[in-house]
């Protein structure tokens, strides 16, 4: 009798948030040249991946609704891997438990993307290099980089220029995704029509972060597309929830409150996690996709 040992790995595949998104140009291609603070959060998806004799590409995820072939990133991810390590032939199932929420400015996929790069890395025996995978994950998208590396980085050029920055002290953090999602090259066409934008002061911020001092960061968490989305939402004709998401987080002493990337997920940074949970109890009378978590 022939013994195949079936070999899987889990990994878990972690959220980001921006305490600061800046753009700052247009570069030759049409891109906007960006300027961001990224830092990994504790809410996560879990991923496994299994070899397989079907000698192709699987994916399966808890949300019906999801593409499961190369309109997910993390098959792509996979694509591109194979083609990358030149592998045939090897069948795979990608199994993703979701719990960040979709299009929701918290570059769920990506991180999903390179969580898969990192897992099929062990599971072949690769030893493909951190930079290696980036190269693969930014032809995937421009967040696939970070979300590689996770923790604290300062994200220049389209996303993929990364800089490592001094680590927050874990805060209690509660995550508000309202009942819509926002497309993200939508809100950068909204940006270039606004004859007025916001920009963080990077620089004092990142002085905040070496000093751990939470309520200057709270104080000067910016984005500049959060105006844009506003601008989206009211021309779909839609009830806009952040202001009122973002005041409830302040009335309960939150150090700051923020729309994540292009939204419309809303962060705040909190004392303890004891006010932490008395706002997500106040604020799921907005959504149910409330989260309480830490940095």
């Amino acid at each position: 009798m022939i013994i195949i040992e079936v070999k899987s790995l889990k990994q878990k595949s972690y959220a980001k948030i921006n305490l600061t998104l800046d753009i700052t140009g247009i570069l030759e291609n049409g891109y906007h040249a960006i300027c961001s603070i990224m830092h990994s959060v504790n809410l996560y998806d879990t991923i496994t991946i299994t070899q397989t004799t079907s000698k192709k590409i699987e994916l399966t995820t808890n949300l019906p609704f999801l593409p499961n072939d190369k309109k997910n990133h993390a098959f792509r991810a996979a694509e591109l891997f194979f083609e990358a390590t030149g592998i045939k032939n090897e069948g795979i199932l990608i199994e993703i438990e979701k719990q960040i929420p979709v299009s929701a400015g918290l570059a769920g996929g990506s991180s999903n993307a390179g969580t898969v790069l990192k897992i099929l890395n062990q599971l072949f025996d690769t030893g493909l290099s951190i930079d290696e995978l980036c190269q693969i994950g930014y032809r995937i998208g421009a967040d696939v980089p970070y979300c590689i590396h996770g923790g604290t980085m300062l994200a220049e050029g389209i996303g993929e220029r990364l800089s490592p920055l001094a680590p927050l002290p874990q805060i209690p953090i509660v995550l508000v995704k309202p009942n819509f999602g926002i497309s993200t090259p939508e809100s950068f066409r909204q940006w270039d029509q606004m004859p007025n934008h916001v920009h963080p002061n990077t620089s004092k911020i990142i002085k905040a972060i070496e000093e751990e001092n939470i309520e200057t960061i709270g104080a000067l968490l910016c984005n500049t597309l959060e105006l844009p989305t506003f601008e989206i939402i009211e021309r779909n004709g839609l009830d806009n929830p952040i202001p009122d998401i973002k005041e409830c987080m302040l009335h309960f002493d939150a150090y700051g409150a923020l729309m994540s990337g292009s939204g419309p997920t809303i962060f705040g940074f909190f004392p303890s996690m004891d006010l932490a949970n008395c706002a997500a109890e106040k604020l799921k009378a907005i959504t149910n996709q409330v989260f309480v978590t830490t940095t």
